[in-house]
């Protein structure tokens, strides 16, 4: 069963702004991954000597950063990066641009977070998609820090 993609256009659009903020700011070179359906958006490389840093995953919301107390993410994408992290001994960053990617933030995995996180089920099914409930974690905003 092939599933529809949630990301339009103009999301891709603001998270490709985001990408190329976050590669200014940081000195990182981002490499993004083709497939839409990818667990992480793009690779990070040190722009200097090409080393492999890590995964990236790109969002934005409409909302203010604090809007809500915590950040909702799959699960299972969550628990993907944090995996991929680990056995590559490198990083899983969470990029997000609140109020359409003008407020960036990101959350960079650390270990003994694991176990300060609230796990749910997404119950909304407001797309009509029975597959689209999921469980979730939520990621403290004080976790998160601007960029």
């Amino acid at each position: 069963m092939h599933r529809p993609l949630y990301e339009s256009t103009e999301d891709r659009l603001i998270q490709l702004k985001i990408i190329k903020y976050l590669q200014s700011a940081i000195g990182i070179k981002v490499i993004e991954l083709p497939n839409p359906k990818d667990i992480a958006d793009g690779l990070m490389f040190d722009r200097e000597s090409d080393k492999f840093l890590g995964w990236l995953e790109v969002k934005y919301r409409n909302t203010k950063f604090g809007a809500f107390p915590d950040y909702m993410l799959s699960f299972t994408k969550y628990l993907n990066m944090v995996q991929r992290a680990k056995f590559t001994k490198t990083q899983f960053l969470l990029v997000i641009g609140f109020e359409r990617g003008e407020d960036i933030r990101f959350y960079a995995y650390k270990k003994d977070d694991e176990h300060k996180f609230k796990y749910n089920v997404q119950k909304s099914n407001f797309r009509g998609d029975k597959l689209d409930i999921e469980t979730v974690v939520y990621i403290p905003l004080d976790r998160f820090e601007r960029l």
